[in-house]
């Protein structure tokens, strides 16, 4: 039900092992997540430091099954308040904030509220609630999600521009590099 609060279809394993079998050996997870990872261009996971040790399974067979030499996609990493921020050793470090529309935060919250066998104390939708106005403000918006990017794969391509005399904006930006100029009267300096 919450899945579908949010717009989203679950993932739910079909498998004969029992949930503590993946959090050593995250290859049986892979196994069934692998047919999923393969359409996907953007990829969401937990946070590999997250406390819960099954989600740091998930996160840990994405990480598997998206190396540059298997499969290169763009991976980002969620944070679950209560779970993500418990860690002893290390913190969630947020690169990436995506703010968040009123009305996708009531869905959000309503989706939260699907469970109530695991609520506690930070396990809430009026802790959600703060969470999402506690990183807004980070980023100067009203509400707002973190996210780490673990894998952002630049990608290379040709833009051709009319050699003229003042600047062009070129269509895809930020620019890492400009390898050339052609027809120009001239070579790169």
């Amino acid at each position: 039900r919450a899945a579908g609060l949010l717009g989203a279809v679950p993932l739910v394993a079909n498998s004969p092992h029992p949930e503590s079998d993946y959090w050593s050996a995250p290859n049986l997870l892979l196994d069934e997540l692998a047919p999923h990872l393969q359409w996907a261009t953007l990829i969401i996971t937990h946070w590999h430091g997250d406390v819960h040790q099954s989600h740091r399974a998930i996160s840990q067979a994405v990480e598997i099954g998206t190396r540059p030499f298997r499969m290169r996609r763009r991976v980002l990493q969620c944070e679950v308040p209560s779970s993500s921020d418990q860690s002893f050793m290390r913190a969630f470090m947020p690169n990436l904030f995506v703010p968040v529309q009123a009305e996708d935060a009531q869905r959000k919250l309503a989706a939260v509220d699907c469970y109530p066998h695991e609520a506690a104390p930070g396990r809430n939708p009026a802790s959600l609630q703060r969470w999402l106005q506690v990183r807004g403000e980070q980023v100067g918006s009203e509400l707002a999600e973190a996210f780490t990017g673990q894998k952002l794969i630049a990608r290379t391509f040709t833009e051709r521009v009319a050699a003229i005399s003042t600047w062009t904006r070129l269509s895809a930006t930020p620019v890492v590099s400009i390898d050339g100029v052609e027809g120009a009267g001239g070579a790169l300096p």
